[in-house]
């Protein structure tokens, strides 16, 4: 994998990922969202985000991908902000831009 990561948005309600938010996590576990084959433009240090159209409900900070899972620290649940210059999939998820390994 390159020394960068891209963002990760998936289109999701808060209903759909709410048990994965770190509030409902035991604080030694990480939740996973599945996706189709390896996720080969992400990794650690980037985040998941999780939005409807264009408003974020919940993101995280990625800390794995293997082959079929993306692996993140519990959700954070957001106040709505609006997903600046990215179309958020209708479906699946979309890479966003990317971003340096060991930056915020």
């Amino acid at each position: 994998m390159s020394d960068e990561h891209r963002d990760v948005h998936v289109h999701a309600d808060l209903n759909a990922v709410e048990h994965k938010l770190a509030a409902n996590l035991p604080a030694d576990e990480v939740a996973f969202w599945t996706v189709n084959g390896m996720p080969r433009q992400t990794g650690a240090g980037a985040r998941i985000v999780f939005s409807t159209n264009d408003r974020v409900v919940a993101e995280g900070e990625i800390v794995d991908v293997v082959d079929g899972r993306i692996w993140f620290d519990g959700l954070e649940e957001t106040d709505g902000e609006v997903i600046p210059a990215i179309q958020p999939p209708t479906r699946g998820f979309k890479y966003g831009p990317a971003v340096q390994e060991g930056s915020p």
